[in-house]
């Protein structure tokens, strides 16, 4: 099966270069697409969380909670 660089990987080589494995880059693709798809546009730091996920340099659990409080510093509910 022949594999073709996305988006974010034209943009940000660097990042796909650091990835173990084909499979890791074609599944960082995949997900991206999928997240495009649902009307998300990641931004360099989601990418590079993604990556040291993909790495093993942080669980699925912490990459999860550091989006969330990222989230929450960006868009702060009112009235709480």
């Amino acid at each position: 099966m022949t594999y073709s660089l996305c988006v974010y990987a034209q943009r940000w080589p660097e990042l796909w270069a650091v990835l173990p494995s084909d499979e890791a880059r074609r599944s960082l693709s995949a997900t991206l697409a999928s997240g495009r798809l649902e009307g998300m546009e990641p931004d360099r730091e989601l990418v590079v969380a993604l990556v040291a996920q993909a790495r093993g340099e942080v669980t699925a659990d912490e990459l999860v909670a550091r989006l969330v409080a990222e989230a929450s510093v960006a868009a702060p509910v009112e009235g709480l």
